[in-house]
């Protein structure tokens, strides 16, 4: 089911109305005025809007698209928006943020031991991930996942390699995986 704009506007603007019609006086006293603009921040991100979000049934999550890197055109519109992470098991946050993000291209660099189980412990939940949000999003997109790794096996071989893979919308590779070996062992 794909998110329908306008209903999706009318639910959010009907919800922050009332909020903003229920709430004392004193609130917006509390946050209006010269050296205020902190507290007003901190109004809307722990009051207001975590109360809207409910409302609608929907989750809250304050600063969620602060993307690491981005590839922008001559107008300064992205064509590719990157996420370095540094932790496979918290790489699904950053695929999250780049899914809701607008951009042809989107792709997350991470190093970790691909080959000796993380591809396999981690890409499937990444794939899901893609496919649930584009369920709600119609943005055609191309994911890229790009992992550095320096050794395989046990006991490393000490060969930097980088894969590159390729996905759409829906978690299906679009061109198998490239393997890159950068370095020999000395």
């Amino acid at each position: 089911m794909k998110f329908d704009a306008l209903t999706e506007w009318r639910k959010f603007k009907g919800a922050l109305i009332q909020e903003l019609k229920v709430t004392p006086s004193d609130d917006f006293e509390a946050i209006w005025g010269k050296g205020k603009v902190p507290d007003r921040t901190r109004f809307y991100k722990n009051k207001l809007l975590p109360k809207v979000a409910t409302e609608l049934g929907y989750v809250f999550q304050p600063e969620f698209l602060l993307v690491d890197y981005s590839i922008l055109n001559a107008d300064r519109v992205p064509v590719v928006f990157i996420e370095s992470e540094h932790s496979a098991e918290s790489a699904v946050r950053e695929t999250d943020k780049l899914c809701a993000v607008s951009s042809p291209v989107k792709a997350i660099f991470l190093c970790c031991p691909w080959a000796d189980g993380s591809r396999e412990q981690f890409l499937p939940r990444w794939k899901e991930r893609i496919a649930t949000h584009h369920k709600y999003l119609d943005q055609n997109a191309v994911y890229m996942i790009v992992v550095g790794e320096w050794g395989r096996g046990k006991p490393s071989d000490e060969i930097l390699r980088y894969y590159v893979e390729s996905f759409d919308v829906f978690g299906n590779e679009i061109e198998p995986k490239e393997e890159l070996e950068l370095s020999r062992p000395l």
